[in-house]
């Protein structure tokens, strides 16, 4: 996980703010390249053991400590004192598991996540004119997997292990009437963390179309899904964090107009210059149309269109990777 901090001067006023990230993967990453490009700087890199139960006692215990002398910490400024506006954001992007997570690794996730909102229950106690607010990112489209034209009052529907491990963990956080959370719950999510990471759908056929390999695809080409960049939801939760809101709201995080696999495959065919070599497995449970209604969109959500997500995910892999086309 990573602490950022980020010492700023709001309408004259010193504002201490700090951000927990637990979870540096697809979206932790983008979203903490985002911060930085706001004045946050990473202050503290530290583990935390989702595997390892007995573990985390002592790592919350040094993640407290890193908090709470980031709290104490003031800018040394005679005109400015400690009393200065604080606040303290945690951000759940973690998740060890995929889409296709069995049942019998949803219970360490679901507890690695309430001990972090424990953690950030003890800070607010500690620091009660302090804002502590948590961020958590769901998923829509495990919550709503093979529902049509969602839109913000569809019910969720959890069919797999994976959504019914978000669902509890949203109930989780909901229970919690005192603590202001915001749920994010993205769609299809395509952007390039690396190549230690887990690549995806677009990324995958972006890499192997490049190198005239042939990608495996679970479903077929008519299948629809709803997809949104990685590094669009992190500018989104950015936002939220600069903000002052101080109320809990759930967001779907859609692009609005569903595209088939035939559509993302002749958008990077025409983009690559080249053809496309797949080989499809079926899989029945990877089939179902996914589609979200444009009115879900939260009033200052303005994710870009699928080809030009396209090009940016390729420019971020050849960019990233060393690989020259």
């Amino acid at each position: 996980m990573l602490i950022l901090h980020n010492q700023c001067y709001d309408e004259n006023n010193q504002l201490n703010s700090i951000v927990a990230v637990f979870g540096v993967g697809l979206i932790g990453i983008h979203l903490v390249q985002t911060l930085c490009k706001h004045s946050y700087k990473v202050t503290n890199r530290l583990p935390f053991s989702w595997d390892k139960p007995a573990l985390q006692t002592n790592e919350s215990s040094m993640i407290h400590h890193c908090i709470h002398d980031l709290l104490k910490t003031g800018i040394n400024d005679s005109s400015h004192t400690s009393n200065s506006p604080k606040k303290i954001d945690f951000v759940w992007s973690a998740g060890k598991g995929g889409f296709n997570m069995q049942d019998s690794e949803t219970q360490a996730e679901i507890a690695s996540f309430s001990d972090v909102l424990e953690l950030a229950h003890t800070l607010a106690r500690e620091y009660p004119s302090c804002m502590v607010r948590f961020h958590m990112l769901s998923s829509a489209g495990g919550l709503f997997e093979g529902k049509r034209n969602v839109v913000n009052n569809t019910a969720p529907c959890a069919k797999r292990p994976y959504a019914a491990m978000k669902l509890k963990q949203e109930q989780i956080l909901d229970s919690c009437g005192d603590m202001i959370k915001f749920i994010y719950r993205p769609t299809s999510v395509y952007g390039f963390a690396g190549l230690n990471h887990r690549m995806g759908l677009i990324p995958t056929l972006l890499w192997n179309g490049s190198r005239n390999k042939v990608s495996s695809i679970f479903g077929t080409p008519d299948t629809l899904r709803d997809y949104v960049r990685a590094d669009d939801i992190g500018s989104f939760i950015t936002h939220k964090i600069l903000s002052k809101t101080s109320g809990s709201a759930t967001f779907i995080l859609a692009y609005g107009k569903p595209s088939s696999l035939f559509e993302v495959f002749r958008h990077i065919e025409n983009i690559l210059n080249k053809k496309l070599f797949c080989h499809y497995i079926k899989d029945g449970d990877n089939t179902e149309h996914s589609t979200f209604n444009i009115t879900t969109y939260p009033a200052d959500w303005s994710p870009v269109c699928l080809e030009t997500g396209i090009r940016k995910t390729l420019n971020d892999i050849f960019s990233n990777s060393g690989y020259v086309q």
